[in-house]
């Protein structure tokens, strides 16, 4: 059994490492948090830009980094397990659109918060909650016992899993990793003390070639201007060369524009003057511009 699980790779850009990266959740946790980077700029993207588009919303997320908490994995599927870990994640969808689903979901995290089986929790790309649970079990052929077992623990501990995603039931579900600043890291939870049904078969760790890496590797370094003129021109340069504000594709490059600059500690007030200075046009207005700064500051 181990405490590290793998980390997608092969959309980071990152040379020399394998499909998968070693973390563990305090490495999770840090990239969960973090107020910059790729992570926040596409669950951002994701929540707010392509809202209302399922299809275009479901492409769109898939770009994002994933995790397979319960293990270190060769490859994305059963055969592929090289290590156990000893940690469970768990799913809760709901429609956020829906009033008493909105509820429900916060009624969830604050039980979450509370309940001391909980190591990680925080929302998903879409608004859902995503969750861990350290556990004891040595054995992956148990683990969809296992869960249904930690999901009635956890009702008997006053979490609500009426709405828990049974497919995260599968060993190796990929969750995918999301920018949220609220996510809570508890490191002093309780380790869930299992008891197989079956006789218990210890697994045999398979080697791996997957490493460690610094954080900054996936994130970047966060960049620092003297003043907010500096790096708005830094922003606008960038988004001359990789992504244009141009008739087909406005709202979603002056949505990146906003968030990068947002990430540079540039004021929402000068971010929205500038934008909308140089970007509004007819059939492009203010209000439209001032929308999606909006949300790209949230």
């Amino acid at each position: 059994m181990t405490r590290e699980f793998s980390l997608s790779s092969n959309d980071l850009g990152i040379k020399n490492v394998d499909e998968f990266i070693k973390i563990d959740v305090e490495f999770l946790h840090g990239l969960i948090k973090a107020d910059y980077g790729p992570i926040k700029e596409r669950t951002l993207f994701v929540r707010y830009v392509c809202k209302g588009y399922e299809e275009w919303q479901r492409a769109e997320k898939e770009k994002l980094i994933y995790c397979l908490p319960t293990g270190l994995f060769n490859h994305r599927s059963i055969k592929g397990l090289a290590d156990y870990s000893c940690y469970a994640c768990f799913d809760i969808d709901a429609d956020l659109d829906i009033p008493v689903e909105a509820e429900y979901l916060k009624k969830v995290w604050e039980q979450l918060k509370t309940c001391p089986l909980v190591v990680l929790q925080w929302h998903s790309v879409r608004g859902g909650i995503k969750f861990i649970v350290e556990h004891d079990s040595l054995d992956p052929s148990n683990h969809k016992n296992l869960m249904v077992s930690l999901v009635a623990e956890l009702e008997k501990r006053g979490v609500d899993m009426e709405k828990v995603d049974k497919r995260c039931y599968d060993l190796s579900r990929a969750h995918y990793v999301s920018f949220d600043p609220d996510a809570i890291l508890n490191d002093s939870s309780e380790v869930y003390h299992y008891i197989p049904t079956a006789t218990a078969k210890p697994f045999t760790a398979k080697p791996t070639k997957q490493k460690r890496i610094a954080i900054e590797k996936i994130l970047g370094k966060p960049r620092k201007y003297a003043d907010e003129w500096s790096a708005i021109q830094s922003v606008q340069k960038e988004s001359n060369e990789r992504f244009p504000v141009v008739k087909g594709c406005r709202n979603i490059n002056v949505f990146i524009f906003a968030v990068k600059l947002h990430d540079l500690g540039v004021s929402k007030e000068m971010a929205t003057q500038y934008l909308v200075l140089r970007y509004s046009e007819d059939d492009f207005p203010a209000s439209e511009i001032i929308r999606i700064i909006k949300n790209a500051y949230k």
